[in-house]
């Protein structure tokens, strides 16, 4: 687990230093979509993202997590770059119990959204995005294996 969550901080560590406009937009280039959250505005930037992994990421949700950011990165917005759009299809897949969790997630999503020159409509699009995968991997089988299983015996 320590493992994964030092490489991918290491991955941004590197390629912040890689000079390229990769910021993605509705009329960016195709390949923009596949590598913007790589990329970071400033150091500030990328220190708080990678704060934000170390706490958040683990094997099962990165590959949906990056799969959810590229599909929001389709949506009309303005320029755009960093990790948070995985960040928060992650927060969005998170299912927390405790109390002092929630209010922490939940002033992160906020604190996302109402920030100047930050881009609330890729956050709230991951957000629900990862909201909507985790339902469908917890209720929505649970139900329909629980509607077989009642089906079945009939």
């Amino acid at each position: 687990m320590l493992q994964t969550k030092i490489t991918a901080i290491a991955i941004l560590a590197l390629v912040y230093f890689i000079p390229c406009n990769a910021a993605v937009s509705t009329d960016s280039i195709w390949w923009t979509h596949f590598i913007y959250m790589f990329f970071h505005a400033n150091i500030f930037h990328l220190i708080g993202n990678c704060y934000a992994l170390f706490f958040l990421i683990n094997k099962r949700n990165v590959i949906p997590a990056y799969i959810i950011a590229i599909i929001v990165s389709f949506v009309p917005m303005q320029p755009t770059v960093g990790v948070s759009s995985m960040i928060f299809a992650i927060i969005g897949m998170c299912r927390v119990n405790e109390r002092w969790q929630k209010i922490y997630l939940y002033a992160y999503l906020i604190l996302g959204l109402i920030m100047p020159g930050v881009n609330g409509i890729i956050h709230i699009s991951s957000f629900i995005l990862g909201l909507l995968y985790k339902w469908y991997l917890t209720d929505y089988n649970l139900f329909n294996n629980v509607y077989k299983r009642v089906n079945k015996g009939k």
